[in-house]
């Protein structure tokens, strides 16, 4: 009888140690961006996204890697700063989100961590910052709720030795009403420049497959959605429709265009892809992702200007 009691227990503690069994579900979103600071000194910053009807978020971890041509062993990162939590939910200044305990439903809190990451003793490449996290919010409806979270930009430094990736201006959340049309805009600006002034790089937007334990473990949606086509939009499943239809990415300018027509909580990954001119060639220099999540929700009747 001791025996069996023991294995009940060893399982029961095997259970409890899976992944998919912790409640640890908060993780919205992330994005890695840096800037330049020296011939071989970034400043690269880790924004991390996190649900606040989920657990608190721990404080988030760079992690460096080499894709190509060389090792990680001797890049160097030291963290800075940290803002360890900023509410950004976009509600009324006099009203108070679910980051504060208020019943409202809704909170967004967002994680910086800023690192001065040096290469000056590094023969690698392809630069590879990554963040990876258990789990994403439970709060998502169309598949990936409580699945690994992995996120990653990469930069090429034999190609472009001293280039900045694009930042940007916009939040990759938001809380969107049932039936009214949204243009998101994804606010990516790169702002380096040659001795004259003028712009070096050019920018790509397309979709991406949302990652749960790394690179090369792509997650999936619940039918019928997809990594381009993830929550019902007006003109369902044919996201080419003219707007108001479709959902519809501009590869160049990075607007995304739908009508969202059921209350939902989804997520979709956005990469942005940056191109330089290289030995007279234009070649891709840059990668940096960034997953969006979004809730819909009934809004009342009257409409925004």
């Amino acid at each position: 009888m001791r025996s069996f009691y023991k294995a009940i227990l060893l399982l029961g503690l095997a259970l409890f140690l899976l992944p998919g069994t912790s409640k640890a579900t908060h993780v919205m979103g992330s994005d890695i961006t840096w800037d330049n600071i020296g011939k071989d000194s970034f400043e690269v910053t880790l924004t991390v996204y996190r649900d606040c009807t989920g657990v608190d978020l721990a404080r988030p971890d760079l992690n460096i890697g080499c894709d190509s041509g060389g090792s990680a062993n001797n890049i160097t990162q030291t963290s800075v700063s940290y803002n360890n939590g900023k509410d950004i939910t976009p509600i009324c200044d006099q009203s108070n989100s679910e980051c504060g305990g208020s019943g409202f439903g809704y909170g967004i809190e967002e994680h910086k961590v800023t690192y001065i990451v040096d290469l000056s003793n590094s023969n690698c490449c392809k630069v590879n910052f990554n963040y990876r996290e258990f789990a994403r919010s439970s709060s998502i409806t169309t598949g990936l709720s409580g699945e690994w979270y992995y996120n990653e930009s990469w930069f090429n430094r034999c190609k472009a030795p001293q280039n900045s990736s694009p930042d940007f201006s916009e939040k990759p959340t938001g809380i969107l009403c049932v039936n009214r049309q949204q243009v998101y805009t994804q606010g990516a600006v790169d702002s380096d420049t040659d001795s004259t002034g003028k712009l070096l790089d050019s920018l790509s937007y397309e979709f991406a497959r949302p990652l749960g334990t790394g690179p090369n473990d792509p997650l999936n949606y619940n039918n019928p959605y997809s990594y381009d086509k993830p929550l019902q939009f007006r003109g369902f499943p044919n996201a080419n429709f003219p707007a108001p239809l479709g959902f519809r990415l501009n590869n160049e300018t990075g607007d995304l265009r739908f009508t969202p027509t059921q209350v939902q909580t989804s997520v979709f990954s956005i990469q942005v892809n940056e191109y330089r001119k290289v030995n007279g060639k234009r070649q891709k220099i840059s990668e940096v992702r960034r997953d969006v999540q979004f809730f819909v929700k009934n809004c009342p009747a009257n409409q925004t200007p």
